[in-house]
């Protein structure tokens, strides 16, 4: 399975991309949602794994620049974040409809869900 997974801290970008290489996933790890959207661009995905605050971002108008750009990938797009509890930040997501990990996530959790978004 080929994973955008996008997040501006990069230990937690780090570590995540090696539990998902340990599933024999290939993965691009970006930090910005313009750096997401070039990587989109270049190639296909068989899912996304988006923090919800990035700079100069947040991962709501983030999926709306995806649904434009890749809409099936739209459509397989797990936000992970440290901000549920935000009043603002969760109603952006639910206006997303997505499916939402809180951090810290649990990653047996977070690979049986990027494995379903995947089929």
């Amino acid at each position: 399975m080929n994973i955008l997974l996008v997040e501006d801290d990069v230990a937690y970008r780090t570590a995540i991309t090696k539990v998902f290489e340990s599933q024999g996933w290939t993965v691009v790890g970006v930090d910005r949602a313009d750096a997401a959207l070039a990587a989109i661009a270049k190639q296909k995905f068989d899912a996304a794994v988006c923090d919800f605050i990035l700079p100069a971002s947040d991962g709501s108008t983030l999926f709306g620049k995806i649904q434009e750009a890749a809409p099936e990938l739209a459509d397989r797009l797990l936000f992970v974040t440290g901000w549920a509890g935000d009043t603002k930040a969760r109603k952006l997501l639910e206006h997303t409809g997505r499916p939402v990990m809180e951090k810290p996530v649990d990653l047996a959790d977070l690979i049986a869900a990027v494995k379903k978004l995947g089929t």
